[in-house]
């Protein structure tokens, strides 16, 4: 009699642990699935924020590549007259001068190779001295003179010379002078003021333009 009671007893406790079980059970899975709930909504976010980005990522690059563009080439868009020295430079740190010391149609300004040739008609040209100087560019500097395009005040391009007079390429602290040559179509003695474009080393944008008067 007293073995089947404790057989009960250990049945009911068996029943008892069993639904305790089962309840803790409901009750972590209860727990997991809200989690999941909160898991899965906060991925759907992130997709979606993923998905803004690949979508507006390169343009937003794009526009802010554009205003960094804008902005140097408003930094970089200078004017300079007759013997005004111009600085140039990358990272705010100088590197060259520049200044334009004459502009001149005159048959003085032209070495005697020119004059005493036929390949050059020096009545139709004009020579333009420069001033320049290796503030700190790391390495010899000397202004070549396919970095200048010359134009009249009406715009018309002056066509430009490949002689060059004066190529001394100078280290920094060191400073040099040359004069480079352009044609027109015309008699250059009408000529009285001309625009000069300084350009980058690589061509990709200009650094200044000159305002200069012709002499004769």
């Amino acid at each position: 009699m007293k073995k089947v009671k404790l057989i009960g007893i250990l049945f009911a406790g068996i029943l008892v642990l069993g639904a305790c079980s089962n309840s803790n059970n409901a009750t972590e899975i209860s727990k997991l699935k809200a989690e999941n709930t909160k898991l899965k909504a906060r991925n759907d976010k992130l997709n979606s924020q993923v998905s803004e980005y690949e979508k507006n990522g390169d343009s937003g690059k794009s526009e802010s590549e554009s205003n960094s563009k804008n902005s140097n080439s408003k930094n970089n868009d200078k004017t300079a007259s007759i013997n005004e020295s111009v600085s140039f430079g990358a990272n705010g740190k100088e590197l060259i001068k520049l200044k334009v010391t004459k502009v001149s149609s005159s048959p003085d300004s032209f070495p005697d190779y020119m004059k005493s040739t036929t390949g050059f008609d020096t009545s139709k040209m004009i020579a333009v001295s420069i001033e320049y100087t290796n503030v700190a560019y790391g390495d010899s500097y000397l202004p070549y003179a396919q970095y200048f395009q010359a134009y009249t005040k009406d715009g018309k391009t002056l066509e430009r010379s490949n002689s060059q007079n004066g190529q001394d390429a100078v280290a920094d602290g060191r400073s040099g002078s040359t004069t480079i040559f352009f044609q027109s179509t015309d008699q250059t003695s009408a000529l009285n003021e001309i625009e000069m474009d300084f350009m980058s080393k690589d061509n990709s944008g200009k650094l200044c333009t000159f305002n200069l008067p012709v002499s004769h």
